[in-house]
Order: C-alpha cells, then sequence, then structure tokens
C-alpha cells in the first residue's frame, strides 16, 4: 500500500483550469473587453446626439407634435346653423329651411330579430314587407340601407319608438320653398352643399346661412369618445332672415296674367314687373316659364335665368317716351309743335323709315300716341348725338340699376365713337341699343316720378336669429355694382316728366288701339311697343319674330303702381303687337293688384255716387 501511495505521489499534478485559461478563453475575454469598451464608446459618442434631438423634440418641435397628438386623439363634429327665411313684405314665408328624417335599416345589427323588425317597419312606413326585403337584397352586405326618406314627424316618432337596434332615422335639414314655382328666378334655390346658387339665395348666401359651430371630444385609440372638450365647443350662429319688397298676392296675379298671354299667343315666353314709382320697391317680378324651387335640376338651366335682369332687348316704341323727354328738356320741341308725319314713310339719306299705320300732322304727344317713327325720327334729329347719347345715360340706360341681383345685365348703349350716322335714328325709335326690362321700368318710374330716376329695391330688411333689425350685406361683388350707383339722380325736369307722362302717356290709352284693353275703374297712362328679334347669330333679324310690350300706370291721378310685362317671340299668326299680346296682361294685373290695395276707383264710369260726393268735398 505504501509504494502504491509513494508511487502516486510521486507523479506531477495536473494543471487547474481557472489558474491557468486556455486560449480560446483568453480570447474570448478580450472581445468582450473590446465589444464593451467600443459600445461604451459609442454610447458617449450618441448621447450629444440624442441630447440635441431631446431638446430639438422639447422646443422646436413641441408644438407641432403636440398638434398631432391632439389630432389622433380629438374628434369635431359640426353644429349646423339653420340658413335663415326669406319672406315677403307681409311677412309670409317665401322660403324656409325644415328638418326631415330618413328611415334606415342595418341588417347586420337588426340580424337577430331582422324579420320581427322588417315587418314593424313595414307597418309604420305603410308598406309591404316585400318592399323592404327587396331594398335589403338590392344592397347585399350594405350595414345603412335607406328604407323611406323626408317622412313626415308622426312617422319619425313612430319609428324612433320601435325597440330594434339596427334601425334608425338620419335626420337632416332641407330647403324647403312652400310655394313652388312662384318666384323661382328671383329667389333662387340651395344647392346639395347648403350654398346658393341663383337669384335671392345666392346674392344674400353669407347673410342667410349663419355661421356652423362646433363640437370637440376626446376619444382613445379605438375612436371611442372619452370625454366633451368644453374649450372646443362652439355654438352655432343661424342664419338672418330677409324679408323682400314682393308682395307675394302681387306676384301671384302677375305671373297668372303673363302665362295666361304666353299661352293664348303660343309664345315663346314672358316676364312682368310690378313696381312702386315713387319709392322704386319691386312688388313682384315673374318669368314664365318658371320651374319648381324644390325640384330645380328637372329643367334646363336656361330656365333658371332671371330674364327680367339677363337678357337685354331692342326696346321698340317703348323707347320714344324718353326721347321726347329729352328732346323737351333741352328745348329742341314744344309741347304744341306741330310735326309733319308724312303720311307713313320718309326718305332719309338711303334710308326709309316707315310708320306701322299713315300719320300726318302731329304734336309731339300725337307722336308718341300714335307710335309715328317718322315724327321721333325727326324729333331725335334736332339732338346731337351727345344729347341724344346723354339723355340715355341720364335714365340709366347702359349701366345695370344696382339692384343687388346676381346676372344683372348693363344693357348696351354704344359710345359715341362707335355711332354711325344711322345711330341717332335707329335709336329715337328703339333700335341699336339694348336694355332689360328691368332698366326699362326703372326709366318709366322716372318720368312717373316728376323725372328722378330711383334707383330700384328687392330687399326691405334683415333680422337676425334673435328678431333683431340689422344691416344686410350682400355679396361682396354685388355690393360694389350697388355703391357705384346713386340712390337717386335726376334723369329730366319736372315739366318735361309731367307732359310725357300725364299728356302724352295718357293719350295713350284714351286715344290709341290700346283703349279698349284699358275699361276698368282705374285710369291707365302708358305706352306700347314692338320690337323685331334677331336671329341666335344676330346676323339680322329673323322673320315673323317680335317681342310685344306695354308698360303702364294707374291711376293717373296719382300713379301707384308702374307695370312692364314683354311676351316674347307669339306666334305671329295670333298676333304680336304689344298692344294686342301685352296690354291686356297689364289692365288686368293693374286692376287686381290695385283692388287688391284698396285704392278707390278714378275711372268716372266706375266712380260711385258716394265716392264722388267724396272727392268734391
Amino acid at each position: 500500500m505504501s509504494r502504491i501511495s509513494a508511487s502516486h505521489s510521486a507523479q506531477p499534478h495536473a494543471p487547474s483550469s481557472d489558474a491557468h485559461p486556455s486560449a480560446d478563453q483568453s480570447s474570448l475575454r478580450t472581445w468582450q473587453n473590446r465589444t464593451g469598451t467600443a459600445f461604451l464608446l459609442v454610447l458617449v459618442a450618441a448621447f450629444p446626439v440624442v441630447l440635441v434631438r431631446l431638446i430639438q423634440i422639447n422646443t422646436v418641435e413641441r408644438d407641432h407634435l403636440l398638434a398631432l397628438t391632439r389630432k389622433e386623439r380629438a374628434s369635431h363634429a359640426v353644429i349646423p346653423a339653420r340658413r335663415g327665411d326669406i319672406l315677403d313684405r307681409k311677412g309670409r314665408i317665401l322660403a324656409t329651411t325644415r328638418h326631415t328624417a330618413d328611415v334606415f335599416i342595418d341588417p347586420k345589427a337588426a340580424e337577430k330579430k331582422l324579420e320581427e323588425a322588417v315587418g314593424a317597419v313595414a307597418a309604420r312606413l305603410n308598406k309591404d314587407e316585400s318592399e323592404i326585403w327587396a331594398a335589403i337584397d338590392q344592397r347585399p352586405g350594405s350595414r345603412y340601407v335607406i328604407l323611406a326618406r323626408q317622412v313626415d314627424d308622426i312617422t319619425a316618432e313612430a319609428i324612433d319608438a320601435l325597440p330594434y337596434r339596427g334601425v334608425g332615422l338620419t335626420r337632416r335639414s332641407q330647403r324647403y320653398y312652400p310655394h313652388d314655382e312662384q318666384l323661382s328666378q328671383l329667389l333662387g334655390f340651395v344647392g346639395t352643399e347648403g350654398h346658393g346658387m341663383e337669384g335671392v339665395e345666392l346674392a344674400y348666401d353669407e347673410h342667410l346661412s349663419g355661421t356652423d359651430g362646433k363640437l370637440s371630444s376626446v376619444r382613445d385609440a379605438h375612436r371611442n369618445a372619452l370625454y366633451l372638450h368644453d374649450e372646443g365647443r362652439r355654438d352655432p350662429i343661424d342664419g338672418s332672415d330677409v324679408t323682400l319688397t314682393i308682395d307675394l298676392e302681387i306676384q301671384r296675379m302677375t305671373e297668372a296674367a303673363v302665362a295666361e298671354q304666353v299661352e293664348s299667343f303660343a309664345a315663346e315666353s314672358g316676364v312682368g314687373i310690378v313696381m312702386d314709382p315713387k319709392t322704386g320697391e319691386v312688388l313682384a317680378m315673374a318669368c314664365v316659364p318658371s320651374f319648381n324651387l324644390n325640384d330645380p335640376f328637372t329643367v334646363d338651366k336656361s330656365v333658371w335665368r332671371n330674364r327680367i335682369l339677363t337678357d337685354p332687348v331692342e326696346p321698340g316704341s317703348t323707347f320714344k317716351p324718353f326721347i321726347a323727354g329729352g328732346a323737351l328738356m333741352n328745348g329742341v320741341v314744344t309741347t304744341t309743335e306741330e310735326i309733319d308725319c308724312e303720311d307713313g314713310t320718309m326718305r332719309l339719306n338711303g334710308r326709309t323709315i316707315r310708320d306701322t299705320h299713315p300719320n300726318g300732322i302731329q304734336t309731339i304727344a300725337g307722336i308718341i300716341t300714335q307710335s309715328s317713327n317718322i315724327g321721333m325720327v325727326k324729333v331725335g334729329r334736332r339732338m346731337s348725338d351727345e344729347v341724344l347719347y346723354q339723355t340715355l345715360r341720364l335714365f340709366g340706360f347702359g349701366r345695370r340699376t344696382g339692384i343687388g341681383l346676381p346676372g344683372e345685365s348693363s344693357g348696351l348703349v354704344y359710345s359715341l365713337k362707335n355711332w354711325s350716322p344711322q345711330s341717332g335714328v335707329s335709336i329715337s325709335f328703339g333700335y341699336e341699343v339694348m336694355i332689360t326690362p328691368l332698366q326699362l321700368i326703372t326709366g318709366f318710374c322716372a318720368i312717373l316720378n316728376d323725372g328722378i330716376w330711383t334707383r330700384p329695391s328687392i330687399v326691405l330688411g334683415c333680422r337676425n336669429a334673435k328678431g333683431a333689425p340689422i344691416a344686410c350685406e350682400l355679396q361682396r361683388r354685388l355690393r360694389k355694382v350697388r355703391e357705384s350707383v346713386p340712390e337717386q339722380s335726376r334723369s329730366i325736369d319736372a315739366a318735361s316728366a309731367r307732359f310725357v307722362a300725364f299728356d302724352a302717356m295718357r293719350s295713350v290709352v284714351v286715344n290709341g288701339k290700346v283703349k279698349r284693353h284699358f275699361k276698368g275703374p282705374y285710369t291707365v297712362l302708358g305706352k306700347t311697343g314692338t320690337a323685331k328679334l334677331m336671329k341666335d347669330d344676330r346676323t339680322g333679324y329673323a322673320a315673323r319674330s317680335y317681342l310685344g310690350t306695354f308698360m303702364g300706370a294707374a291711376p293717373t291721378s296719382d300713379p301707384r303702381l308702374a307695370v312692364v310685362v314683354m311676351i316674347r317671340r307669339p306666334d305671329a299668326s295670333k298676333g304680336y303687337y304689344g298692344g294686342t299680346t301685352a296690354a291686356p296682361a297689364v289692365s288686368r294685373i293693374l286692376t287686381e293688384a290695385l283692388t287688391y290695395f284698396g285704392v278707390p276707383p278714378d275711372n268716372e264710369e266706375h266712380v260711385t255716387f258716394g265716392q264722388a260726393a267724396a272727392r268734391r268735398n
């Protein structure tokens, strides 16, 4: 045993791994040391970069990043403002906003009780269940199927009370015109985006629209609302109401009278306008044909146009009173002077001037009564081109009236440098100049108002949503036009105006061919006009294509109303003169409107004994 131990102990000891590491272990440790050092150096080097970036985020980009965060978390809902109403002068609603509801179903949400829900909805909509199923089948997979649109309040309440998931109402505001086609071109309408597209709706769009409100909320990552953000709430400001000068009843009378003449003479179209000659307020503005304001896109867009403002025409003989007024004011003719009308035919510088029927010696009143082109040309030639041009401008021709409605034309009065030697001749009896029906009645009212031209108006006033009177704000472009036109200006002197109105134009009705149309309770003054219409390509006048016009006012002693009616392209075989096509409508409008206003008759045949006694006293 001892030998064995000795022998065993004599052998050398194996080296310990801790005391003497291998080469692989040494290399690993060296690599670890170097990597750690390198990583530490990278961290030390990156620290300034990270520090600079943190400073940049917390300073330069702070507001932007916070805004992005708020945007992600915030939700904004628009609270629509109610559009203001449009009213007539007596407070009758012409345009308003009403709330409607569409009935919808979400088949997936109502899946467990879909059959039961369909039956309940069908009963409340007074429809067969098959109609409801057909609507659902037409949109497979849809979670929003409209079952009925614009249901009444009772139906909406019944649907709202149903206990089924997935059945509900989509409520919306809708512009509504209670009188359908009345005043269609004047009022205009609101488009799908809620803004006015034509007429008053467009001119006063900002005023009527109001300002939408806003409701803000904070949402989680799943877009679920957590709470309302009080600071982000803004209540809507409802639109203001606009009250027009229009009287709805006068409008009804005017539209009916014009439509009757258009139909009787198979005409292309007609227009009528009624104005208070003292104030310039428009009481009616009618275009025939019209269109349904509650469904405006079913007609050609050309029907939307308010032709009283937009379509200038050569006025024909209705222009003669204005030329006569300028001639009297400038002393180139007197009220008693006799002028030879050449028995209906006159040659002038190679041009033949004709009257519709022969006329001999006439005073200026007779020239207007008989509508003599020859007599008026002789009067016009005494006026220099400069005086004639100035007369047109003083009556407002060649410029917009400033009424404040979109699309108004300025008409056409050529500058003097563009006049030919024949221009004065043509203008004297209403050619080579173009005016709108609105310009015509405004100039006519100047004659009725002792020669004072008054800017026409269509709006009486405006009130905000609380009912307080406020300034009526037009579109900026229209406001600039109005501001460039004076409220009043003198066209001719009072004496000339009175003679033209109460002598010459009264004689047209008493002694002219139109007297058969004016047998009513009021004495009327007026003037006929018949003008040829140009071809569409404006290369000349179209055959048997005419514009018949009559402008009239009553009662003669103190005109309360002025009316202009134009009938465009009547069937010539039925008649086309203004005294035939337009005068009956003017007579009807004046009689009905003055009776409506309670104006006592002044035609002696219609004056009662009591009225005559009161007049004498």
